[in-house]
């Protein structure tokens, strides 16, 4: 286990998803760079440099979401209306989460909240809205269907994460079984807007400006993360036909949780993660900010120690001579093979020159063919001495006839070459 110093604000900063004025949203550049990373998934890099060699894994604290205030209603849809057209089960066709048809089957809308909304008074901080439709029709004809709506809250917080560095410095976040973070606190510097609201279901003021942290977060998620898809009735042309999830209008995020049942899976979680490590990511990008710590909640500052589990990767190299045992009698039995008949054609420990005989040893001269190399040249005329020789038109040995002559040479088929070669093998002398 090690310490790690590390940078990173465990809050954004009041202010950081822009600036709400007039009913709009202004932000500057810092959040849009940090938004197309997050889409690109570029790399997050720690702008400190812990001294975390290999693998380091701990707990860090960081900004987050969580939900709260959620309401979920279920509409239970009799069989018999998997045969009928004209069924309908969402009265919300129209709404601060898009534009639905009667009959949805999955349907991911976020939103800024209403701060007109009578209900809005039930958080003290600035808020995001979910909203989740699911519909379950797999066994619509024989036991019904059902379609659940789910609402939330999602408020800034302060979370703690399990992170892992590498020794670039480089963090990611584990999402290992379903984590999204363990809630620590709610954020308190995020402000809610009230001044923007009228006593008595008055409209909210238009002119009003406040700094907002999720703001534009939340409209840059609700564009990408955005499903709706709708079921299709039955074709009255069709026997037995019943309603269905179309497939002609998929996204990808529809794609990403349909199941092969035609039910959905809920995406709650992957939609907090996603505001997570957006706002992890603005959090490495504030850590510069010269007024940080003013615009956290008191006692929050940047630096954090992080206890670490170091997992080192080291190459350990380990001898099996059983191998080198093998390759040795490999050899051996290679060398012992071949050295007879190699035997005879070098001495060791022997002067060489470039007298005729060595060269004549070197270029396997036919004349030297049965010398024997150890012997040397006492060796080669006690075998070849009485040999005879001539100058003159010398026939190749392979091409004699083996038939002799008046003069006793022997005749040939006809390669011929001048030189100087054993007497039976001249055909003629040479002047």
């Amino acid at each position: 286990m090690v310490d790690l110093q590390l940078s990173l604000a465990p809050e954004l900063p009041t202010g950081f998803g822009g600036e709400v004025h007039g009913g709009s949203i202004f932000g500057s550049d810092i959040i849009w760079e940090t938004c197309t990373d997050w889409l690109n998934q570029k790399q997050m890099l720690l702008p400190s440099h812990p001294s975390c060699k290999g693998f380091c894994a701990g707990k860090v604290i960081g900004p987050g979401i969580t939900k709260t205030n959620c309401t979920t209603q279920t509409r239970m849809i009799p069989k018999e209306d998997a045969y009928n057209p004209n069924a309908t089960w969402s009265n919300i066709t129209n709404g601060r989460f898009g534009s639905y048809g009667a009959n949805p089957a999955f349907v991911i809308g976020i939103s800024t909240y209403d701060r007109s909304r009578s209900d809005v008074s039930v958080l003290s901080s600035e808020a995001a809205m979910l909203y989740v439709g699911l519909l379950d029709i797999a066994d619509f004809d024989t036991s019904g269907g059902n379609y659940t709506v789910m609402e939330c809250y999602l408020v800034p917080a302060l979370l703690e994460y399990d992170v892992r560095l590498d020794g670039d410095n480089h963090v990611t976040i584990n999402t290992e079984g379903d984590s999204v973070g363990r809630v620590i606190s709610i954020a308190n510097n995020t402000d809610p807007g009230w001044d923007t609201v009228q006593k008595d279901g008055a409209p909210p003021v238009s002119n009003a400006s406040y700094p907002t942290t999720l703001g534009l977060f939340t409209i840059y998620l609700g564009a990408v993360l955005f499903a709706n898809v709708s079921a299709y009735p039955p074709d009255p042309n069709i026997l037995d036909g019943y309603w269905a999830v179309s497939t002609l209008d998929f996204n990808a995020q529809t794609m990403k949780y349909m199941t092969k049942d035609d039910t959905y899976l809920d995406p709650t979680n992957d939609i907090i993660r996603s505001y997570n490590e957006l706002m992890i990511r603005g959090a490495l990008k504030a850590v510069d900010w010269s007024n940080l710590t003013q615009l956290m909640d008191l006692g929050l500052s940047a630096n954090q120690t992080m206890l670490a589990n170091q997992t080192l990767t080291q190459n350990i190299f380990v001898s099996d001579y059983r191998w080198f045992a093998g390759a040795t009698v490999l050899e051996v039995i290679v060398v012992l093979a071949v050295l007879p008949m190699l035997w005879g054609w070098w001495t060791l420990d022997r002067d060489l020159d470039l007298s005729p005989f060595a060269l004549g040893m070197a270029l396997n001269a036919p004349l030297f063919r049965d010398a024997d190399p150890a012997e040397g040249v006492k060796g080669m005329l006690r075998t070849h001495g009485d040999t005879k020789v001539r100058y003159g038109v010398v026939v190749a040995e392979h091409d004699a006839t083996g038939e002799k002559d008046e003069l006793g040479r022997r005749a040939s088929s006809g390669t011929w070459r001048v030189g100087i070669g054993e007497s039976w093998g001249v055909v003629h002398l040479t002047k």
